[in-house]
């Protein structure tokens, strides 16, 4: 799966650049209009993932917590050696990568809109010369 998100997320964030630029370059209202609504659904799909993701770790951050919290004081050996595993486990955080390389939250959702405004940026940049 993590290679998949690496490749949705790189797709998604070239289609969003490119949507860009094709709006910028279209003279007709209707056409650059459904380009700028296009615009939306990639940062939405983008943004989605990386909620998700974050939310995913901030869930495993409050296992142990979790753990910790309920009432082991009162509960025999074998439940409190299985608490002390669930909360030793919980210690390393839970965290969905693209592709094995980095990290996906919401850092990750403003990093990859500002690498698609920079390429949209290079292409301007291309055109203009």
């Amino acid at each position: 799966m993590s290679g998949m998100v690496l490749v949705q997320l790189s797709s998604t964030m070239v289609n969003l650049c490119t949507a860009l630029y094709q709006q910028t370059k279209i003279k007709d209202v209707s056409s650059a209009l459904q380009y700028a609504m296009l615009l939306p659904f990639h940062t939405a799909q983008i943004y989605f993932y990386c909620w998700t993701a974050d939310n995913i770790t901030q869930q495993g951050e409050a296992i142990s917590l979790a753990a910790y919290s309920s009432h082991w004081t009162g509960a025999g050996s074998p439940f409190q050696k299985a608490l002390s595993i669930v909360m030793a486990r919980a210690h390393k955080p839970l965290l969905v990568t693209a592709g094995h390389l980095y990290p996906i939250n919401r850092a990750a959702f403003v990093a990859l809109m500002k690498a698609s405004y920079s390429y949209y940026t290079l292409l301007r940049q291309l055109d203009t010369k």
